[in-house]
């Protein structure tokens, strides 16, 4: 494959955001409706962070790379933290909005794996 050969952008469109806004709904309810305080730090985050997300890609749309990108950086900084405490939570709802976008819009799930990736799991080199 030639390396003039631009990678292809893809952003989120603005007509899928209404899934975002049902993450986030679902999110307040719990919420609401919780007495934990890091149920409620994780889902008082993840209602913010995807507002967030929501307003950048009725904004300038949102590409791939850049939540990629983004879900590989929580995830470092969630490794540093004991999942049952406030800050791990929070970095574990940023983490998920990033997960979930790129599940929903982009067609990457657990099981997605990079090209990289891919050839060294099917054993090329």
């Amino acid at each position: 494959m030639s390396d003039d050969i631009p990678d292809p952008v893809r952003t989120v469109s603005v007509e899928k955001a209404h899934l975002l806004h049902e993450q986030a709904a679902f999110s307040e309810d719990e919420y609401e409706n919780t007495d934990n305080e890091i149920e409620a730090a994780y889902h008082e985050t993840h209602v913010e962070y995807t507002h967030e997300r929501i307003e950048q890609i009725e904004g300038d749309g949102l590409r791939g790379i850049d939540v990629r990108e983004s879900r590989d950086e929580f995830k470092d900084e969630f490794d540093e933290y004991d999942e049952e405490c406030v800050e791990g939570a929070k970095l574990a709802a940023k983490w998920d909005t990033e997960k979930q976008i790129l599940r929903e819009y982009f067609d990457e799930g657990e099981d997605t794996f990079e090209v990289g990736e891919a050839m060294n799991v099917m054993g090329y080199e």
